[in-house]
Parts: C-alpha cells; sequence; structure tokens
C-alpha cells in the first residue's frame, strides 16, 4: 500500500515563516534564491515524519511552530512549543487517531532522506552502501561476513602453500612399499609359522610316500598269494585226478583171497597183485591227505587275501587323506624365502614406510587445505553471487554491477556516466528504497533532491520517471526567475520563508 502528500502546511520551523503547498499527490518545484527556505520546507517535511531529528526546530524568536502534512491515506500534525514537548497527533481521514507514529513511519521508506543529487556526489564506497541498501542488502553483514572468509581463506592459502611444499619436496612411494613398519620379532614369529605350516606339509609328503610302500607291498603279497592259490589249485585238481585213476585201477582188481587158496599155483603172482592193490590204496589214502592239505592252503590263502584286501582297503582310505590334506596344505616355501628376504632388507623397508607414511601425511594435510581453501573460495563467490543476484533481481538497470567497491553500468564506472544516466538510475535507488518494517501501513512515495546542478531536460526526466512510478519528487532550484518550464509539476516561489504556487500541475 501506497501514499502521496496531497498537502504541506509549516510554520515558524528553521527558515519557513508561513507555507502551504498544496501538491495534490503531484511533484512539486521550489524555486527560490538561496537561503529562501527551500531546504527548510523539504526538512520539516522529514521533521514530520520522523526521518529527521531536530530538538528544537522553532525559527529563532518565535515561541511555537508546527508542521501539518495531509496525504491520502491520513493526516499527521506536530507542533513544538519552547520548553515543551512537541505534541504528534495522527488520524486517518475519518477521524480516527493513531496511538503511536512509530509503526507509521517505519513504513514510510527511507526514499524521503535519500537524496539523488547526494548519491551522485557521494564517494564511491558510500555509493554502493546505499545502492545495497536501497535493494535490500545488509552490507555491513556481507563485508564482515566476507572479510572473515576472505581472511580465513588467506590464512588457509598460506598453510595450503606450505603443505604444498613439503608434498612436493618428497619421492613418491613405490607402489610395494608396505603400510606399516616391519618388526623382526613378528618377522621371525611369521617364518616359525610358516615352516611349521611347511613341515606339517612334508610330514604328510613322508606318510604318503610310507603308505604308498605299504600299498606297494600289500598289492605284490596279494600277487603272490594269488600266485600261490593257482598253483595249490591245479595241484589239488591233478591230486583229484589221481584218485579217480585208482578208484578205477582198484575196481579192475577185485578180492583175490580166496582164489590164492583155490589157487595155489598162482599164489605169488595173486601176492603180487594184492601187494599192487594195497599200495594204491596207500597212495590214495596219501592223496586224500595231500588234497586236505590243498584245501586248507587254499582256505589260508582266501583268508589272507580276504585279510591283504581289508589292509588294502583301508590304504587307500589313508592314502585319499592324506592325498586331499596335501591338496590343502600350501607350499609356503615362497613365503619363507619372502619373509627372509625381508629380514636382510629389514631397515632399508622400515626407511620406506616411514617415507610413505610421511608422504601420505604430506599429501593429506595438501589435500585437507586444498579442500577448505576451495571451500571457502566458493563461499566466498557464492556470497558475491549473490549480491549479484539481487542487483539483477531488482530490476534497476540492465548492465548494473558492483565490482570492487564502485557501480558499473555497462562496464562503464558510475563517475563516467553521463548526468542524464547517473541521474536515472539515483532516482530508481531511491524509489527502491524498502521500509524498515511495514506491518500493512501505508508507504510514502516521496523523493526530495536540490535539483540546482542539473539542465532543465535532467528536471523534466526526474518528474517524469517519478510520475512513471508513482512516485512523486520535490526538487529544490536555486533560482530568482518566477518561471518553471516544468510539466507534470506544482511549481512554488519561494522568498523570506514563504511560498507562493506560480504554475499548478493540470
Amino acid at each position: 500500500m501506497e501514499t502521496k502528500l496531497i498537502r504541506l502546511e509549516i510554520e515558524n520551523i528553521f527558515g519557513v515563516k508561513a507555507m502551504d503547498l498544496t501538491m495534490n499527490g503531484k511533484s512539486a518545484v521550489l524555486l527560490g534564491p538561496n537561503e529562501a527556505g527551500k531546504s527548510s520546507a523539504i526538512d520539516a517535511l522529514a521533521l514530520l515524519v520522523g526521518k529527521l531529528k531536530d530538538g528544537d526546530p522553532v525559527s529563532n524568536g518565535k515561541r511555537s511552530g508546527y508542521v501539518v502534512g495531509e496525504f491520502d491515506k491520513f493526516i499527521i500534525t506536530k507542533e513544538w512549543k519552547k520548553g515543551k514537548s512537541p505534541v504528534l497527533k495522527i488520524e486517518d481521514r475519518e477521524g480516527n487517531k493513531y496511538e503511536s507514529g512509530k509503526e507509521l513511519f517505519d513504513a514510510f521508506v527511507d526514499s524521503l532522506t535519500f537524496r539523488p543529487d547526494e548519491f551522485i556526489r557521494m564517494k564511491p564506497k558510500d555509493r554502493v552502501t546505499a545502492l545495497c541498501k536501497a535493494i535490500g542488502i545488509d552490507l555491513d553483514a556481507y563485508n564482515d561476513t566476507r572479510k572473515a572468509l576472505y581472511d580465513e581463506r588467506t590464512a588457509i592459502g598460506r598453510d595450503k602453500k606450505k603443505a604444498e611444499g613439503h608434498y612436493l619436496s618428497l619421492a613418491k612411494p613405490s607402489k610395494d612399499t608396505p603400510d606399516e613398519e616391519i618388526s623382526i620379532t613378528e618377522l621371525n614369529k611369521e617364518l616359525e609359522e610358516y615352516r611349521n605350516k611347511q613341515k606339517a606339509r612334508d610330514d604328510y609328503e613322508r606318510q604318503f610316500e610310507t603308505l604308498a610302500d605299504k600299498v606297494s607291498y600289500r598289492q605284490t603279497q596279494m600277487a603272490d598269494i594269488s600266485s600261490y592259490k593257482s598253483e595249490q589249485t591245479k595241484a589239488l585238481q591233478e591230486c583229484e585226478d589221481k584218485i579217480v585213476d585208482t578208484d578205477e585201477t582198484l575196481k579192475n582188481l577185485p578180492d583175490q583171497t580166496e582164489e590164492i587158496q583155490r589157487l595155489k599155483a598162482e599164489i605169488a603172482r595173486l601176492e603180487s597183485l594184492q601187494q599192487q592193490r594195497n599200495e594204491f590204496l596207500q597212495m590214495k589214502n596219501e592223496l586224500q591227505r595231500i588234497q586236505k592239505s590243498f584245501q586248507v592252503n587254499i582256505e589260508k590263502a582266501d583268508s589272507e587275501l580276504e585279510s591283504v584286501s581289508e589292509a588294502l582297503g583301508a590304504l587307500e582310505k589313508e592314502k585319499n587323506k592324506l592325498i586331499e590334506n596335501l591338496k590343502n596344505a600350501k607350499n609356503y616355501n615362497y613365503e619363507i624365502e619372502e619373509v627372509l628376504q625381508k629380514l636382510q632388507n629389514c631397515e632399508r623397508i622400515n626407511a620406506e614406510v616411514r617415507a610413505k607414511k610421511e608422504y601420505k601425511k604430506a599429501k593429506e594435510e595438501y589435500d585437507a587445505t586444498s579442500r577448505t581453501y576451495d571451500e571457502l573460495t566458493e563461499k566466498i563467490d557464492s556470497l558475491d553471487n549473490e549480491i549479484k543476484r539481487q542487483l539483477a533481481e531488482s530490476n534497476l538497470l540492465p548492465g548494473l554491477v558492483i565490482e570492487d567497491d564502485e557501480i558499473y553500468l555497462n562496464e562503464v564506472r558510475f563517475d563516467r556516466l553521463s548526468t542524464f544516466q547517473k541521474l536515472d538510475l539515483s532516482m530508481k535507488i531511491g524509489m527502491k528504497m524498502k521500509p524498515v518494517n511495514s506491518n500493512g501501513n501505508p508507504r510514502l512515495n516521496v523523493i526530495t533532491m536540490d535539483a540546482s546542478q542539473f539542465d532543465e531536460y535532467n528536471r523534466q526526466m526526474a518528474i517524469d520517471l517519478a510520475k512513471e512510478n508513482n512516485y512523486q519528487v520535490i526538487l529544490e532550484i536555486a533560482s530568482t526567475e518566477k518561471k518553471g518550464h516544468l510539466k507534470n509539476a506544482n511549481v512554488f516561489y519561494v522568498e523570506d520563508g514563504t511560498a507562493e504556487l506560480i504554475e499548478a500541475e493540470v
């Protein structure tokens, strides 16, 4: 919500005797010679709305004075009397009174105290501060934050340079260099462990060789027993064949005892035959005994074969277990040799490890300072970019930037801009001023400035620019000529503390 000045009445304030400036929300021009009261009228307006402080503004020799400001939304009256506190009265157009003027005055922007002519004459750094204030940037906070970041980055930069020098002075370690120093005690312990593991593997190999001999022996034993069994089986068969033959012979030689009695003549021959029969019987008995012996030998061979086979099976299982153990038992001869080499080169390796740690630490310090430096640089850039972003979003003028405490417009420094460009930018900055705290109260769209040093073209430009932006501008011009030659403004001639309307804005 915005408000404009309709009428300003002043009496006995500063250099004003009595003035009644009716503006009807339009711009105004105060013409008149120096010391006529033009600046006093503008100061009285600022005094009325709390933008100017003065303990006793009443004109010399006068006992009282007042200022009345009629705005399109309300009326403000402030009266001063000698020896008494000033009296402030604020009421809206319906006669409703405001209990306090602070909230209302807080809503009045600083444009009333921002004077474009003074902005043009400011030092570059002060101009930047005023510009930032206009677009809502707390430049002091920005500068404090940026300085703290810059100082911190400078300190980090020194650390970074020091860390970089130390880091680059060190040789890069070999990829094979271990991370920790070698302990001779640990190496000996490691060597002992490897040797014990290798001894266990060697034991497996020796057991395997012994077992292999046993298996070979049992296999030979089985072959011998099998051969013996075959021989005994063959001999048994031959014995059985002979027994069959003897039985056949016995069948053909019947008992001749009775024949001996009958045939005495043939006794000798028959006794000879009997003797042969007895021999064959004896032979049969012997063969049967041998047959039983062969059977016993064969049964014994079968039993031995079974026993040897079981032993061979057990040996095969043990052999397979040893084979599995050998597969799982790593050969540690390489590791043993490696540890022995480490023991021989222990001091050199430890020196390389220490160098590696120093290199790593130096690199980490350099990387850490580099990261911190880059992070601070990003924060500074982000802070600067935020200023640029807010400046761009302010829509004051395209190409407006701030660099090194200077204002530039399209890469041209402010001091080198034309008068028109300076005034145009200054007016727009004044109209961009934000209220301290509006709280929903109207803002005062009034700008004041001393336009004495500007030509008529630039004065008209200021009035037209104010009108385009729904603002009022009050121009103060030192002149003894009662002709304004300006459009879209009420022109007053101020002389000896009074004002006369000489041209009214239609």
